[in-house]
């Protein structure tokens, strides 16, 4: 199991590093024309970080379990992989906001304001921006937002381990008529 959880959690780190780089080349820095792009691309990468745990989930049942698997066995294989890309991504998060771009958190919270100014009606202004206020005195610690990011990252993969350990569980070999 051990070797199933380090194969594919790396394969899961290393995608979502590469994934991070070629993101960060293409969009380049924060700016308003890409905000909307780097969030999509985001949770593009995410999402697919995570399919390594169906890939380690097969993996494990078909070639080192000789092809059975509990729910309970493959949940937990399943968790210990999604580690990886959810620690991986809060780490690039921290590297982002502190080395990358340290203005980071003042630029997004400069463009929602901008977008709440369009949609927000006048009465409720003053509410949200005091909401966004707090969100960006949370967010500009960059410990509490790796520690978010990484959350992000263990719930999607938490609902992947769970849907893969239903479709890949076999309790029984399979017989051949």
């Amino acid at each position: 199991m051990k070797q199933t959880v380090l194969r594919y959690g790396g394969y899961a780190f290393l995608f979502l590093a590469v994934f991070f780089i070629i993101t960060w080349i293409f969009f380049g820095g924060a700016t308003e024309k890409n905000f909307e792009a780097r969030e999509v691309v985001g949770y593009l990468a995410i999402f697919l970080s995570t399919l390594f745990v169906f890939f380690g989930l097969k993996h494990y049942r078909d070639k080192v379990n000789s092809g059975l698997m509990s729910f309970g066995q493959g949940l937990k294989l399943g968790l210990l992989i999604v580690l990886f890309p959810s620690l991986a991504f809060g780490l690039l998060n921290a590297v982002y906001v502190l080395v990358i771009d340290p203005s980071f958190v003042d630029t997004y919270y400069n463009y929602q304001v901008e977008q709440m100014k369009a949609s927000t009606p006048v009465e409720k202004f003053a509410e949200k921006l005091k909401e966004m206020e707090d969100q960006k005195k949370m967010f500009s610690n960059p410990v509490v937002g790796s520690l978010l990011m990484f959350i992000t990252v263990f719930a999607v993969g938490l609902i992947v381990s769970v849907i893969s350990a239903l479709v890949l569980k076999r309790t029984s070999k399979p017989t051949l008529n």
